[in-house]
């Protein structure tokens, strides 16, 4: 196993991030904002960029962590909100993220990582838990599987972020 820093923890531009990581002898980071986006929102000319500054820097790219699923309502009449706005995510309905997920990656791959975050969908802010109840579980259950045969079918992984927003805040739920 290798140490792994998201680089937009060290800092918002990428190069300043992926210095500073390097000066800490660090050659394996995780991506998720960047050019003021999510990941999956960028363009192919922004993800050339990328590469580019990666090899100059001699990192790794472990894994996207994209936020598939994570600003996406579980149901129709879920409202979602961002928490932060200096989190970058994409939205939309599910079909939306599936979209994303597919660009998710094949920017994975060309950056020579295996594995793309998501999420089990975003706890609606219109209406109070429990949430990760059998109907959730079920729903989620459907659209993971959706997901998985999107990585299956571009040879990659997803892995599913267990987060206090979500309709799976803690692990042993996820």
């Amino acid at each position: 196993m290798e140490k792994c820093i998201i680089t937009d923890q060290v800092d918002d531009d990428l190069e300043c991030a992926l210095k500073q990581i390097r000066d800490k002898g660090i050659h394996c980071v995780e991506l998720h904002n960047v050019h003021g986006k999510s990941i999956e929102a960028c363009s192919d000319e922004e993800i050339e960029q990328i590469k580019r500054l990666l090899d100059a820097y001699g990192m790794k790219v472990s894994s996207i962590a994209s936020t598939i699923f994570f600003l996406c309502p579980l149901y129709e009449s879920d409202q979602v909100s961002l928490f932060n706005p200096a989190f970058y995510t994409i939205e939309g309905d599910a079909d939306a993220h599936l979209a994303y997920a597919g660009r998710a990656c094949r920017i994975a791959k060309k950056l020579g990582a295996s594995v793309v975050r998501s999420f089990p969908f975003r706890a609606p802010d219109n209406r109070k838990g429990p949430f990760g109840t059998p109907a959730d579980y079920e729903k989620i259950v459907a659209n993971m599987r959706r997901l998985a045969q999107v990585g299956e079918q571009e040879g990659v992984v997803f892995a599913v972020e267990n987060c206090p927003y979500s309709h799976l805040p803690k692990g042993e739920m996820t």
